[in-house]
């Protein structure tokens, strides 16, 4: 079984393991369109988190060492509980590669795509605690994709004034700078505020501990401070199954879209010829103006 060095080490970005075994994948389909040989790698040991919890995989490469070749790492799984690597090489390559198993590999994640994954994945963790004390709302679902995270919550319908006290209440503990701490604990010795049910053939529940805002049993990579997230910010709000679905964005992600709806705001106000803070009374005054020429057309 490998060791899972994301769970002791989440904010290390590389490190060395033993090869376990090494086999081209005969099936590439679902898992990439390269054109190069698709490569299946087990370690000892490794950093590279595997899809799970709604949290995506990690992607980074593997290095030999003494030679320049890197082969980048495009697809991580967890198969019987041991993690696969997917790995893309070229076809001259491939017998460097295969010669490896027994052997010691470099590796290296995307920091910058693990560091977003971490800063959502928190926030998630802080969003759903917020909602759960502000709504009585609990979450019933989490997805994290590319552009923005979402959660889903067993209430019927979610206002304005609500949204935004939830975002205080997160935002609060983000700017509190609070610890997070991942703890093991055996199932009869959980503190009786961890949220999430816990499978009953479980022998050992890690728990992601923020300060004592939230208790949560994860096996996902967090920030080790709430500082690290930056912000959270909640954007749509939708119905899902059968409740709320709110998507929300944190930190670098949560920057971008600001910079993009602002880009959007002076578009708007250089057009209606407005201050940035007027443009709904700007818009108001545009179908104000087209309702009044529509008249006037009519009665033509």
């Amino acid at each position: 079984m490998t060791e899972r060095l994301y769970w002791r080490y989440p904010q290390l970005s590389t490190f060395t393991a033993r090869a376990i075994n090494i086999s081209p994948c005969v099936e590439k389909e679902g898992i990439c369109d390269c054109k190069e040989v698709l490569v299946k790698v087990w370690l000892d040991q490794t950093l590279f988190y595997p899809e799970g919890g709604g949290q995506p995989y990690d992607k980074g490469f593997f290095k030999i060492a003494g030679q320049g070749a890197n082969f980048p790492v495009i697809k991580v799984m967890e198969e019987d509980g041991d993690i696969v690597h997917y790995v893309c090489c070229p076809p001259e390559e491939l017998d460097s590669l295969l010669s490896l198993k027994g052997h010691e590999i470099c590796g290296e994640i995307d920091w910058q795509r693990r560091f977003d994954h971490m800063q959502q994945h928190t926030g998630q963790h802080i969003l759903s605690q917020a909602c759960l004390r502000v709504l009585k709302a609990s979450t019933i679902g989490f997805h994290l994709s590319w552009e923005y995270a979402s959660i889903d919550l067993d209430i019927a319908e979610i206002n304005h004034d609500q949204v935004r006290e939830v975002e205080r209440v997160a935002n609060e503990v983000v700017f509190g700078n609070i610890p997070v701490r991942a703890v093991e604990y055996a199932p009869s010795d959980l503190p009786p505020m961890v949220r999430r049910r816990i499978p009953k053939e479980t022998d050992i529940v890690r728990v992601i501990e923020i300060g004592d805002f939230d208790f949560c049993a994860c096996g996902g990579t967090h920030v080790s401070s709430t500082g690290q997230i930056g912000l959270i910010k909640i954007g749509d709000i939708g119905r899902a199954h059968g409740g709320v679905r709110v998507t929300f964005r944190c930190g670098w992600r949560a920057l971008v879209n600001y910079q993009e709806q602002n880009e959007s705001i002076w578009t708007c106000a250089r057009l209606l010829s407005v201050p940035t803070n007027n443009i709904e009374s700007g818009v108001q005054s545009l179908l104000t103006k087209m309702e009044e020429k529509g008249q006037e057309v009519k009665r033509l």
